[in-house]
């Protein structure tokens, strides 16, 4: 069972030591579990930014981010890593051109 949003997962994301583990975290959990427990349009994940609530979500999973930074600041204020490509078939996105690696 997925916990979400949870204080908990909060937690664990937070406790990751390097950007390319915390970021997939915050990602996965925290930032889909905001959108699945509001429901209705903040699931859908083209139309999702018409809810006023989109907003706010996305501006506590840039709190939680900064939190994750603000615990070794000198080091992880300019980490990061990977790409800005996202998975071939993301819900409510199409696949990506064959031309785009």
């Amino acid at each position: 069972m997925s916990m979400g949003s949870s204080q908990a997962q909060v937690d664990a994301c937070l406790a990751a030591r390097e950007f390319e583990t915390a970021w997939p975290c915050i990602e996965a959990q925290p930032h889909t579990g905001g959108h699945a427990g509001v429901g209705g349009q903040m699931q859908n994940g083209v139309s999702s930014p018409g809810d006023p609530l989109f907003y706010l979500h996305h501006t506590w999973l840039d709190k939680i981010f900064w939190d994750w930074q603000a615990r070794n600041r000198t080091a992880r204020v300019s980490r990061i890593a990977g790409t800005n490509i996202g998975p071939d078939f993301s819900p409510g996105f199409p696949p990506r051109p064959s031309n785009i690696p």
